[in-house]
């Protein structure tokens, strides 16, 4: 029997306590975001992996998105959306699935508010892998 070997098949498989998946709950509240009004969230390091995201919102307002995205720390790469875009007109979850997501660098996870004002909580959670810096 022939048997292809994936590149992937040699690679560690990191178990911590909880295995290999993670997951982190980021959050704000907005108050009158105008539209393009950026949020930081937060921050992941270099050598994380994003699988995908749970959002949740308060009704934000009429027309309203959340535009989430990955930006440098340095601010050289910017992938607007990246992470998915969210209508958040009326309260509501979603599930964003991602392909894997790897990021090389430390990066930035920006919330956008796109179509109209925006006032009311939202709630991004991450679901990723951290296997470091390396040959993805």
């Amino acid at each position: 029997m022939n048997m292809k070997i994936a590149p992937t098949a040699g690679k560690v498989v990191y178990s911590g306590p909880h295995g290999n998946a993670s997951c982190d709950t980021l959050h704000d509240t907005l108050s009158g975001a105008l539209v393009d009004t950026e949020t930081l969230l937060g921050t992941f390091p270099g050598g994380t992996t994003f699988d995908g995201v749970r959002f949740f919102n308060d009704a934000l307002g009429a027309g309203t998105s959340i535009e989430l995205g990955l930006r440098s720390v340095d601010d050289s790469t910017d992938m607007p959306g990246v992470l998915g875009t969210f209508d958040t007109a009326t309260e509501g979850q979603k599930q964003q699935l991602l392909k894997p997501l790897y990021i090389k660098d430390n990066m930035k996870i920006i919330a956008k508010v796109k179509g109209g004002t925006a006032s009311g909580e939202i709630l991004a959670t991450l679901d990723y892998r951290y296997t470091g810096i390396g040959d993805y």
